[in-house]
């Protein structure tokens, strides 16, 4: 009896383990270059952690979700260990245009390497309400090729909405 307890708690154990570990140890080529983009960028705003092994890569998603930051936490050798990676789902991602992709890419980086959450502020700005963050939790367009993109990129790596202000 104790022999059949020792190797359920064995089953189980090892069904859990395998549930939090990341699917991949790489990037896919797609996203590349947002990638080399997002480090570069990161390194102009000094943050030295730009692109700590972030795997980036296709998975299908829930369906109002075209991107995800995972973050696993699991046991190894009796440590606790974390890992983290963005899994894309292709099918929304091939109907975005690049700004689309690369905004989406900037904000899963910023919640897997910059551990920003969720801000879902609008704001007025040139006369117009705008989303006040890359971090919106609808923030595809936000980085559109226009003026605004630096300030976007300063909120994103500062954490600073003063960046609005007039």
């Amino acid at each position: 009896m104790k022999t059949i307890k020792l190797l359920l708690l064995l089953l189980l154990t090892a069904g859990c383990s395998t549930e939090n570990k990341q699917q991949f140890a790489s990037v896919d080529p797609a996203f590349v270059p947002f990638l080399e983009a997002f480090i570069q960028d990161s390194i102009e705003f000094g943050h030295s952690q730009a692109g700590q092994n972030i795997p980036i890569n296709f998975a299908p998603q829930a369906e109002l979700i075209k991107a995800r930051c995972h973050k696993y936490s699991y046991w190894k050798g009796g440590m606790k260990k974390h890992s983290r990676e963005i899994l894309v789902d292709q099918d929304k991602w091939n109907v975005l245009n690049e700004h689309g992709k690369k905004t989406v890419i900037y904000h899963e980086l910023g919640h897997c390497l910059l551990n920003r959450e969720h801000l879902d502020d609008d704001i007025r700005y040139n006369f117009r309400y705008i989303k006040s963050s890359i971090m919106h939790s609808l923030p595809v367009g936000t980085l559109n090729g226009t003026s605004r993109d630096e300030l976007y990129l300063y909120e994103l790596f500062n954490n600073d909405q003063t960046v609005w202000s007039d």
